[in-house]
């Protein structure tokens, strides 16, 4: 198992090759490898040879800035499960793989702490058509890729894929993680165990709390607390699975529709294995019952999780029958709630110098915020033209199959446990389920950044008018 981390060198590129063929970290300069000097232990050569390859590049030369200089690449293995050789025989062929042997690079393995790891600096610019490598958005995610492709050829450990999707760990975490030490993977195994012995809300909740886990409902989401763990993590932070719409869908194995109404609308029945909800817009006149494992309360609102195709009973306020409603026409009454699926919506406020410079960065961060909604809004458009009832319609029907999937997750989770498929079928199977997921949840995001900043600007005309 091997996780793959890049930074960027900008300031001096002697210095950084110089750090990592340190003789102490890699045994007297032994666990070193390079491409472009016939001696890998001489950082000035090697450094030479990248500072005369960036002067052919189509800058003309070596600049200041933000100029990059070198991509840094940091492949750190499981404690105890490769030896410092087969790192470094790891280390060369992944630097192959990722430049094709088309640019320069330095690889050296550090022993100095308890896990192995490679450094690999890699000269940006191509040898022969002296083009810079750009690092893009899925550069590192088909670097891990072909990592993770060398780990399984010699029967090492990979990473799962939720832990590097969505949720972003740190690589101190992921290092927690491998090792058993993981807070979140504590929270996510619990959740996993509770989810596949549970049926309602409340048999989930007591589970977790009487393994030790400490979860509270919030309007819009869940937190969980481990003994000892510092700070409270949410549950759409957790991952694809996690969030509460996709638990309660777990419990129930089949998809769920999710409704938000207030406490004042909602009450307990008679018979006390239920509750009896009021239509909004109807003044009390009509309500309908629904289970309590469909029932999750929370400090300021009541969330309901209706299964699909469900028909729904609807009485009177003196108890007689009025007729049957089905979903479609509950959702002339009750608006349902989008399932957020591991998107951060938090951002951290911007540390500026002085009050005012905070200010201004967070001002900065405002509009780079509103621009990458407008270059949503206008992709979608070129795609959909100002077919705003297309745009809707395809956000519909990506909810739908977003909470398919979250439902087909939780059973396929139940034949494993229950020895209808094997384990290896459930992990390859498992796997394919989260990356479409989280593909249906990119796709959804964008579309619905694009349609609620299209009516944003409706609004603001209507209001120029």
């Amino acid at each position: 198992m091997a996780v793959v981390k890049v930074k960027q060198v900008h300031a001096t590129v002697a210095k950084a090759v110089a750090y990592v063929l340190n003789a102490e970290k890699t045994h007297d300069g032994a666990l070193a490898a390079s491409n472009c000097v016939l001696d890998a232990n001489d950082a000035n050569a090697v450094a030479e040879q990248f500072e005369w390859m960036l002067s052919q590049s189509q800058r003309g030369s070596i600049t200041s800035g933000r100029e990059v200089l070198s991509h840094h690449v940091i492949q750190s293995f499981k404690p105890g499960e490769v030896t410092d050789v087969e790192a470094l025989q790891i280390g060369v062929e992944f630097a192959e793989r990722i430049t094709g042997g088309d640019y320069f690079y330095v690889v050296a393995t550090h022993t100095d702490r308890d896990h192995v790891h490679n450094h690999i600096h890699i000269c940006p610019v191509h040898t022969t058509t002296h083009r810079k490598l750009r690092m893009q958005r899925h550069t590192l995610h088909e670097w891990r890729a072909i990592s993770d492709e060398l780990c399984r050829a010699r029967s090492l450990s990979v990473v799962p894929p939720q832990a590097t999707r969505n949720v972003r760990p740190s690589l101190g975490e992921l290092h927690a993680q491998f090792a058993g030490r993981s807070w979140r993977d504590q929270v996510r195994q619990l959740v996993d165990d509770a989810a596949a012995t549970s049926r309602s809300w409340d048999e989930f909740q007591g589970q977790l709390e009487r393994d030790g886990m400490r979860v509270t409902v919030r309007n819009g989401y869940v937190t969980y607390q481990l003994p000892g763990q510092e700070r409270a993590v949410r549950d759409w932070r957790l991952g694809a699975g996690y969030a509460l719409p996709e638990v309660m869908a777990r419990l129930g194995r089949e998809v769920v529709h999710e409704y938000s109404v207030q406490p004042s609308m909602i009450a307990r029945d008679r018979s006390g294995t239920g509750h009896v909800v009021a239509l909004p817009y109807t003044h009390g006149e009509l309500r309908f019952r629904v289970p309590d494992e469909a029932v999750v309360t929370g400090s300021k609102s009541v969330r309901l999780f209706l299964r699909d195709n469900e028909v729904v009973p609807v009485f009177t306020r003196n108890g007689e029958f009025a007729q049957m409603f089905s979903r479609d026409q509950l959702e002339l009454y009750l608006s349902p709630q989008t399932m957020r699926v591991g998107q951060r919506t938090e951002r951290l406020s911007p540390q500026g110098k002085s009050e005012r410079h905070t200010a201004f960065l967070a001002y900065r961060a405002r509009e780079a915020q509103r621009l990458r909604d407008t270059t949503a809004a206008w992709s979608v458009e070129f795609e959909y033209g100002h077919d705003r009832a297309s745009i809707v319609e395809a956000i519909h029907d990506l909810g739908e199959r977003q909470r398919e999937l979250v439902a087909t997750q939780q059973r396929l989770y139940d034949d494993m446990a229950e020895g209808r498929i094997r384990p290896d079928v459930y992990a390859e199977q498992a796997s394919a389920l989260r990356i479409e997921l989280d593909e249906v949840s990119r796709e959804l995001h964008r579309l619905s950044t694009a349609e609620r900043t299209a009516s944003l600007s409706q609004s603001d005309q209507r209001r120029a008018r």
